[in-house]
């Protein structure tokens, strides 16, 4: 356990071609310049997640907007297919009053009736026959 410790230590020394060189022991400033720069780069992996996490998010908003505006299109579709179905049923229902307004205006006109045709042995008869007209109010 304590080898694995030392192994995750940084350690002062490195090797160049096979020889060991010791490191120069950092200065207090370039210690701190170090913990700076340890910082800034803990710091930017940090932004790197967050950015990921925003593209993520991003991506989900502009799908669910995808999502939403071909819904709201086939919505539309429908509203049109709709509105035609009633436009056409108005159609008819007109077409039909209409219809039925002409027939009751021939069903009910004025009815003429003849009666009382003898035959007579002059030319023209006279009087040739009856008329009568009449109505119906019921």
């Amino acid at each position: 356990m304590a080898d694995q410790e030392q192994d995750n230590e940084p350690h002062s020394f490195h090797t160049e071609e096979g020889a060991v060189i010791f490191d120069k022991p950092l200065s207090a400033a370039e210690k701190g310049r170090q913990k700076r720069e340890d910082e800034q780069h803990e710091f930017a992996r940090q932004q790197v997640i967050t950015n990921k996490r925003l593209a993520w998010f991003t991506g989900a908003l502009v799908f669910a907007t995808f999502c939403t505006i071909v819904v709201g299109i086939w919505q539309g579709s429908v509203s049109q297919k709709s509105a035609n179905a009633a436009k056409v049923a108005g159609e008819t229902a007109q077409s039909s009053l209409t219809q039925s307004i002409e027939s009751f205006r021939t069903d009910e006109r004025a009815w003429v009736v003849i009666g009382k045709i003898e035959k007579t042995s002059t030319f023209p008869p006279d009087p040739p026959f009856d008329l009568a007209l009449r109505t119906r109010l019921s």
